[in-house]
């Protein structure tokens, strides 16, 4: 009810008009020369130009930020959710299969959608309703490094066949 409240003496219709507010509101606390950083997965929203944009939904997706001249941080479920493929502790399956690190390894960090000089780099979420006894070393280390090599060596994608992947990753592990 004080929400419902706040939103109608602020003339707010909408939760995505009360989000707005909210942005609007945190970028007027900030310091001048701080940049605020949004989770971006729809185009209802209005930015600063300084603001940068985490994009968190998948590569068909791109045209949600293609029009913005925002810089971006890429942590696309298609690609880099680590926890995607298990089960959560209620018993329930993922809501996305298993992310490999073949798969990560096919990420393109500059995408022709998005101005490379846009792209600030990636993350790979690891949300903690799945970790447990060998989470990092199941989970996290062999998969990031090869997240790492993709944006620190953007162009080994497109020069590499199948058998350079595999002779790689039988270097890795």
């Amino acid at each position: 009810p004080s929400i419902k409240a706040f939103m109608d003496a602020n003339g707010i219709t909408t939760g995505v008009k009360l989000q707005q507010y909210y942005k609007d509101r945190q970028r007027s606390l900030m310091k001048p020369t701080h940049k605020a950083m949004y989770w971006v997965n729809d185009a209802n929203f209005q930015y600063s130009e300084t603001d940068i944009l985490q994009y968190w939904s998948d590569k068909s997706s791109y045209g949600l930020i293609a029009n913005y001249p925002n810089k971006v941080v890429f942590s696309n479920y298609d690609y880099f959710y680590l926890d995607l493929g298990y089960g959560n502790v209620f018993g329930d399956k993922s809501w996305a299969p298993f992310v490999t690190w073949k798969q990560i390894y096919s990420f393109n960090p500059y995408p022709a959608e998005i101005d490379r000089s846009r792209v600030l780099g990636g993350e790979l979420p690891l949300w903690a309703e799945v970790n447990m006894d060998g989470t990092m070393d199941n989970h996290l280390w062999s998969r990031s490094s090869v997240f790492a090599e993709r944006f620190w060596n953007p162009s080994i994608n497109t020069a590499m066949a199948p058998a350079n992947i595999r002779e790689i990753a039988g270097r890795a592990y």
